[in-house]
């Protein structure tokens, strides 16, 4: 026959988990814990970041005015945001929940061409994802116009301006029926229906 002497060969694959390579992992075994590592370190960041499951008020609707949130010619503007977490005051653009009980939103407001007086500044704290405004009883949160639409805000605060740098801080408490859940938000400092500056912060679970 022509193919009696012929004779099939034989393969066989390394033992990655054998004694002699126990020690020494085969480079497959390295090409898929690196690509497992990193996907998982991915997913992580990402749930970190935009996770957030909660609606504060199931009846709000979106603050679709925030588009429009060019900053305006004037030069009366909101500097330096940064937050702080409870009676703390080291800047930072990330928390955890843990003992989180309020967070506090300081800037300075300047502008030279600024005319002196009480000024109403309204602080908007929205979830990046769900673009919903956090709002609370504590905070007295309510609405406002802004580009000819009623917007929820978080705090309204009214401020003395004398022409000169004036540094604020604006808390945002939680209460009962309003907590800190976790995800981006963006805190927008509005004024006379302009965007004076805005920041983002993170909330971690």
């Amino acid at each position: 026959m022509l193919f009696h002497n012929y004779t099939i060969p034989s393969y066989s694959f390394p033992n990655l988990f054998s004694k002699q390579n126990r020690f020494i992992p085969h480079p497959l075994y390295w090409c898929i814990m690196v690509t497992l590592t990193g996907l998982i370190t991915w997913m992580i960041y990402d749930f970190s970041t935009q996770a957030n499951w909660f609606i504060i008020n199931p009846n709000q609707s979106e603050t679709s005015a925030l588009a429009i949130n060019q900053e305006d010619e004037s030069d009366f503007v909101a500097r330096n945001i940064v937050f702080w977490r409870n009676d703390e005051t080291i800047p930072t653009k990330l928390f955890y929940r843990k003992n989180l009980e309020s967070i506090v939103v300081n800037f300075q407001l300047e502008g030279s061409n600024e005319p002196k007086g009480i000024k109403d500044i309204y602080l908007v704290f929205e979830n990046v994802v769900r673009k919903q405004t956090f709002q609370s009883e504590t905070s007295r949160s309510s609405n406002f116009s802004l580009n000819g639409q009623e917007v929820p805000y978080t705090v309204k605060i009214i401020v003395d301006y004398q022409g000169t740098t004036l540094n604020v801080s604006i808390p945002i408490y939680q209460d009962s029926h309003s907590r800190f859940e976790a995800g981006a938000y963006d805190a927008f400092i509005y004024h006379d229906g302009k965007l004076l500056g805005k920041q983002r912060l993170a909330i971690g679970s």
